[in-house]
Formats: C-alpha cells, sequence, structure tokens
C-alpha cells in the first residue's frame, strides 16, 4: 500500500493563535508541522507548547521543527504557511517579504491575522498562489510564554475560513484544512461580512481595552469605556454599511452584549501594551479609516485612536 507523504506546513508566529493552530494540526498524521517561534522559542525547545481550551482540556505538544528565524528555513517550499504573525502596519512590507523564498505555485496561504488587508496582501505579493482568510472566534492568553488558555469564544468553532482567491484550489485547499478538524475549522460563504463584523469587534473592544487600560468587563461596566465600545462599533457599523457591506445595523449592541456573555477577559492589544510591545492599532483600524475617508464618512473615535498611535511613534522617535 502506498504511504501518503505528509503535507508541509509552516505556522508563521507562535503567538495564541499560532498555538491554537498547532495544536490542531498536531493531532493530524498527514501534516508535518514547523512553527517560526521568537520570543517563546527556548521554552518550546526545551518543554514545547500547551494549549488550554475553555472547558480545560488540556493539549501539550511539540512541533516536528522549530526554527528561529526564515535564515532557518530559506529555500523550502512549504504546502501550507499559517501567517499568524502579527501585522503592525497597514502596507505589510514588514512581514510580506520574508514569505517570498518560502513558497512555490503549490503553496496556499492562510491569512489569520488581525484587521481586513492581510488576505488582500498576499493575493498581490503571490498572485498565482491560492490564498485563504481565517477569522478567529477564539480569545486567549499565552501565559506563561508556551502556555496558552482560551478564556472565550465569540463561536462554536475556533475558526472560519474563506476564499480570498477564489478558485479551484483555493477551494480543494479549504476543504482539506476543515477536514483536519472540522468541529473546529469551518467554512464559510459570507468571508466579506464575516471579515467586517470581526473587524467591527477589535476596533471596539481591542482598541478601548487598550487605551482605558482595563479588562473588558471593566470597560463595560464603566461609563467611559460604554461609550468608547459604542463609539468606536457604531462607526465601523456605518463605514462597513456605507461601503456596501451587509453587516448587522446593531453591531454595537451585539458588541456590548458578547462582551457581557463572556468572562473577563484582557484582549490582545492591551495585553501587548502592558508588555511595552507594538500595537496593532494600524491593521485593525487603519483600512477602516482609509475606507472612511473616501467615503467622507465622519469618525471621530477611529481618528483619535490613530492619532494616539501617531504621537506614541513620535514618543519612541524622541527616545531614540
Amino acid at each position: 500500500m502506498a504511504v501518503t507523504q505528509a503535507r508541509q506546513v509552516l505556522i508563521f508566529g507562535s503567538g495564541a493563535i499560532g498555538i491554537t493552530f498547532g495544536s490542531l494540526f498536531m493531532r493530524c498524521p498527514n501534516l508535518h508541522v514547523s512553527m517560526l517561534c521568537r520570543s517563546n522559542f527556548d521554552v518550546a525547545r526545551d518543554v514545547g507548547f500547551k494549549h488550554i481550551t475553555a472547558t480545560n482540556q488540556e493539549h501539550s505538544f511539540r512541533p516536528h521543527s522549530l526554527v528561529r528565524s526564515f535564515q532557518d528555513i530559506r529555500g523550502k517550499a512549504f504546502d501550507y504557511i499559517i501567517c499568524s504573525n502579527k501585522a503592525y502596519t497597514r502596507d505589510g512590507a514588514c512581514w510580506l517579504a520574508d514569505l517570498d523564498q518560502l513558497h512555490d505555485q503549490r503553496t496556499v496561504f492562510v491569512a489569520a491575522q488581525n484587521g481586513l488587508l492581510a488576505a488582500n496582501q498576499l493575493s498581490k505579493r503571490f498572485p498565482h498562489s491560492p490564498v485563504l482568510s481565517a477569522i478567529c472566534y477564539v480569545g486567549c492568553q499565552q501565559t506563561p510564554l508556551g502556555v496558552v488558555r482560551e478564556h472565550s469564544r465569540m463561536n462554536s468553532h475556533a475558526f472560519s475560513l474563506g476564499l480570498a482567491t477564489n478558485n479551484q484550489a483555493t477551494e480543494a485547499a479549504r476543504q482539506f484544512i476543515v477536514s483536519t478538524h472540522p468541529t473546529q475549522i469551518r467554512a464559510t460563504d459570507n468571508l466579506r461580512k464575516d471579515m467586517w463584523e470581526k473587524a467591527v469587534f477589535n476596533a471596539a473592544v481591542n482598541t478601548s481595552t487598550a487605551l482605558l487600560n482595563q479588562n473588558t468587563h471593566q470597560v463595560v461596566q464603566s461609563l467611559e469605556g460604554r461609550s468608547w465600545i459604542t463609539d468606536l462599533a457604531s462607526e465601523a457599523t456605518s463605514v462597513a454599511i456605507l461601503a456596501g457591506v451587509d453587516v448587522r445595523s446593531d453591531m454595537p449592541r451585539q458588541v456590548l452584549n458578547h462582551l457581557a456573555a463572556m468572562p473577563p477577559f484582557v484582549p490582545s492589544m492591551l495585553q501587548d501594551k502592558r508588555r511595552q510591545k507594538p500595537l496593532e492599532i494600524e491593521s485593525i483600524c487603519g483600512h477602516i479609516m482609509d475606507i472612511a475617508e473616501d467615503l467622507g464618512v465622519f469618525v471621530p473615535r477611529l481618528s483619535t485612536i490613530l492619532a494616539c498611535k501617531q504621537d506614541q511613534r513620535e514618543s519612541d522617535k524622541s527616545e531614540e
């Protein structure tokens, strides 16, 4: 009987989302999983990773291969590259170039970052490659390094997978990835709507909690916090609707209801702020702001958030 060769998967980014993908893929015998790790490389090498679900189910694993930098795998082509890295700018210049030497025409890219632009950026950079877009519905935190604990979910499954490039190769790739864990990875044919609704949530929740330095329940329970969340969600929803996206008009109320139903948690942007790391403000809010400007939509709260980012950038330069 012929032996099926394992498909080569690279998870680019070993944050909480990358480790969640790793936990799912490492249970599939027909996948060979490599992970590119930076800050948690030593922990991953010494003891591996642990993923703990919201129902306290634990899965410890070691990827088949760990790499610290792209130089370690330069010239090796992968069947699938899961881009779960942080994206700090709107143009993607800080991470797209690293992928140039890691693909061939069979490589499938999966954009699993925050924001609306990553899949389009991958499609433009690699026009002959299938590109999928993953929407994450899991709230989780990596503390300590190497240990990821889920604290909440916005859906019954962890990821929705949509077609960023619409062709047979991309659909076949999606069917394969869904088949690896159908209860946790599901197909969506409403990608644009789903992406915008998640973008509205992120634009309201990630930014407001980081701005006020409070977890989700602290923000919701304060008048100032509810005002920021409601206004940001309203602005982002208005932009989406005027751009022709069929999002729910009551998204601000939906966001507040989601937060009230979830346990209190610290979103990723607030985690980064408390660790004094760069923030994903541009990738989460920047494209929404660009569209608002094109459409002539007044978005004062979003403008304030992006201005805070610019002020921080100028402050960082003055300290160099």
